[in-house]
């Protein structure tokens, strides 16, 4: 039996569906960055076992809290009854010389690619496409954590995350999210951290 990854499968479906979508058969709306959801996969499930068993081993103190999904900083801030300044979004950006950062800052800002570039010696930097996240991190974008730095990925902190002493997070799924002191989140991820939110 041959097994294909989630990015393979992923892939192969999308170009069935293309090439339904050029036939005359009825279209079904799929929307963007949901086929697994379409199918009833929950994408990010093993990435966020891996992120909760890594809090543990640290012996991080943490909450894990479980909601209806969320997908933008906004929802998830009136879900969780916090400020957005108290989220920490995880953004995956892709730098001019074709490598990969995952930008971390307050839920209420956003990232100042000019001076994020500056930052890294870099000519510029840009969003991640949602395969290319899919595919550093497991995780559909929305669901991105600031603990998808355990995979491999560089990360960086703006400075101002850790103004407040607890910060809430996605953990790799829409529907679940993790509450802990900023302080925490430091020690046992130790980013480097800079001043580069807008």
């Amino acid at each position: 039996m041959y097994l294909l990854t989630p990015t393979q499968a992923e892939t192969a479906i999308a170009c069935v569906c293309s090439k339904v979508a050029a036939s005359r058969v009825p279209r079904v709306q799929i929307p963007p960055g949901s086929l697994f959801s379409f199918l009833g996969v929950s994408m990010g499930q093993k990435e966020f076992e891996k992120m909760v068993s890594f809090l543990r081993e640290k012996n991080a103190r943490f909450e894990l809290l479980e909601h209806e999904p969320v997908f933008t900083s906004a929802d998830a801030a009136r879900v969780r009854g916090v400020h957005a300044s108290m989220g920490v979004k995880a953004i995956v950006l892709k730098t001019a010389s074709g490598g990969f950062v995952l930008a971390c800052v307050p839920g209420d800002k956003k990232v100042d690619t000019k001076k994020l570039s500056d930052i890294l010696g870099e000519k510029r930097v840009f969003l991640a496409s949602p395969p290319e996240v899919l595919e550093l991190t497991g995780c559909e974008i929305g669901s991105v954590s600031p603990l998808c730095a355990i995979f491999g990925i560089r990360v960086l902190f703006d400075k101002t995350v850790f103004d407040n002493e607890l910060v809430e997070f996605n953990v790799g799924l829409h529907t679940h999210s993790v509450r802990m002191p900023s302080a925490e989140l430091k020690r046992v991820l130790a980013p480097q951290v800079n001043d580069f939110a807008l």
